[in-house]
């Protein structure tokens, strides 16, 4: 059979072929005597022994550009890389190749990494525990949110330290959980401001004169400050700013500050993963670039609106412990920030172990994008590590003995619509009295 399949070759006829035939019966056909029916039909007998051939599929151009693509990120291959190129290996792909390369050095960072998620989980789960135990009312449902911020940041950077390919999904629901937390946050300061408004004028025996009035008398009894002037825009305006009292319109952009920044994380991923899905690669990056300028941007006027409610309200709010909540939030978000320059100097500057090496056997991914993957891989595990801490401190600041069943409940949906109404009632007397003043000077 073999020597029939050489035998149809062009350099069989010619005379060129390596077959059996000697030159003079070149370009002639092979002898009969051979048992070989090699131009024509084969025999029954043959066709019977000889194994079935497998079906021919017709491969399509894009199965080719995809098998380039996956071939590596850089590199002597012609196009643009696709976005599963740059993610890394697979799960079963990562851990198999750094257990065989590396056994301590993972065991010890995932083992480690799991039982600061476990600690966590347990210390949120006694939290929950605890709060089960209050009454019923809308500071419990909001605490019990709160009480979820510690464990979805733990478990998220575990399950990247299983499979580095999911780094950027993981951090999108880090992100997420980040801006409902703060808008949380946001709530339960007006939920405590509003209580605390109705107190005072229960203790000076003034008349109450809605949720909106009782909590602008309440802020105005402190005196004029200097609201705006606060971190991280206004520090820079302090000399520069007058005291005032606060206004209707100004605490609702306080809480249009915080409450924007969960809107902007929610679209904002939701784009990045569309475009990451439907778009060319060089697309997906200047989109998801601009994506985060935004959401920095969204973020610190997010942290400037609480900023500027925390300060109104300090001293009618201290025994609440706002200072203590408001750090048990955002010291991950600001430990995040440094500790993404700290990782990205050590994975410049520390070789990477030999599982990297094998991982990256023919130079499928650059070495920038290299040190990206191990910068990740660094900054979850030490997410690991301080979802604890956080745990913690949610624990503390937002215990379950505050919690109890307030007078005058006041959703911050209610205190918004009664101080767009105070805006609204100041808007049409500055336009009546304008009307009037016009009407003099004609008269």
């Amino acid at each position: 059979q073999v020597f029939w399949a050489q035998s149809q070759s062009p350099a069989f006829r010619s005379g060129a072929g390596g077959g059996r035939p000697s030159p003079a019966g070149a370009g002639k056909r092979p002898s009969a005597s051979l048992g070989l029916r090699l131009p024509g039909r084969p025999t029954r007998r043959a066709a019977a022994r000889r194994p079935p051939s497998p079906p021919q599929r017709r491969v399509h151009a894009s199965e080719t550009a995809m098998d380039s693509h996956a071939a590596g990120a850089h590199g002597p291959l012609s196009g643009t890389p696709s976005a599963s190129s740059l993610l890394g290996p697979h799960m079963s792909n990562f851990l198999t190749t750094c257990f065989n390369e590396n056994p301590s050095v993972l065991t010890f960072l995932l083992g480690s990494g799991g039982i600061a998620v476990l600690v966590t989980i347990l210390v949120t789960v006694r939290h929950i525990m605890a709060l089960q135990r209050t009454p019923i009312c809308l500071l419990r449902m909001y605490y019990f949110r709160i009480t979820w911020f510690a464990p979805a940041f733990g478990l998220t950077a575990f399950v990247s330290l299983l499979c580095p390919r999911s780094y950027f999904l993981c951090k999108m629901v880090q992100v997420q959980f980040e801006a409902l937390t703060i808008f949380f946050f946001g709530t339960i300061m007006f939920l405590l401001l509003a209580e605390e408004s109705v107190q005072l004028c229960k203790r000076e025996k003034m008349r109450s004169g809605g949720i909106g009035h009782d909590i602008l008398r309440a802020l105005k009894a402190q005196g004029p400050r200097k609201h705006f002037a606060v971190p991280p825009f206004g520090c820079c305006f302090r000399p520069f700013v007058k005291p005032h009292d606060m206004e209707p319109g100004h605490l609702l952009w306080a809480r249009f500050f915080f409450q924007q920044y969960a809107f902007v994380v929610v679209v904002g991923s939701m784009l990045v993963t569309y475009t990451a899905l439907a778009m060319e690669m060089h697309t997906v990056l200047e989109i998801k670039k601009a994506v985060g300028i935004i959401t920095k941007v969204s973020g610190f006027l997010a942290i400037y609106g609480l900023m500027i409610l925390y300060v109104a309200t300090h001293d009618l709010l201290e025994h609440w412990r706002t200072t203590a909540k408001f750090i048990s939030i955002k010291l991950v978000v600001l430990l995040c920030a440094f500790q993404e320059w700290l990782t990205g100097w050590l994975a410049a500057r520390i070789e990477p172990l030999q599982c990297v090496n094998v991982l990256n056997a023919g130079n499928r991914y650059s070495d920038k994008l290299i040190e990206k993957h191990r910068e990740h891989f660094m900054n979850m595990y030490l997410i690991c590590l301080e979802a604890v801490l956080v745990a913690f401190l949610v624990y503390r600041a937002f215990p379950a003995v505050e919690v109890r069943q307030f007078e005058h409940e006041s959703h911050l949906l209610l205190v918004q619509m009664d101080l767009a109404k105070r805006v609204q009632d100041v808007e049409q007397a500055s336009d009546s009295d304008s009307d009037s003043d016009a009407d003099d000077r004609e008269n």
